[in-house]
């Protein structure tokens, strides 16, 4: 099985590095109505599945954080999903930006 990476797209296409033991005790949400952008490591990121390219479901309705995806993993490509605290390793993470870490908490 190929080992999991972690894409940080911070506006550098094609970065992706190998993150190991990389283990999140707490996915804090920025607003509820934006489930899927979630603080890791300090910084504010928004996670897209890795496999499939997804943080929606037709509606379109945002995956419920991190709860939503590890429950995709398991019916959409019917595995085992990782443990919560590494849901973020089979994740693309974006960065997001201070100004629109502002408007996505206000609302």
């Amino acid at each position: 099985m190929l080992e999991p990476t972690i894409e940080l797209t911070d506006g550098h296409v094609g970065r992706s590095r190998v993150r190991r033991g990389t283990l999140v005790t707490d996915f804090q949400t920025i607003q509820e109505d934006f489930p899927t952008v979630v603080k890791i490591d300090s910084k504010w990121r928004e996670l897209t599945r890795r496999r499939c390219g997804i943080n929606c479901v037709p509606g379109p309705r945002f995956l419920k954080g991190v709860r939503g995806f590890l429950r995709h993993y398991n019916r959409g490509h019917s595995g085992r999903s990782p443990e919560k605290s590494a849901v973020h390793i089979y994740c693309i993470l974006r960065a997001i930006s201070n100004v629109d870490v502002a408007f996505l908490k206000a609302g």
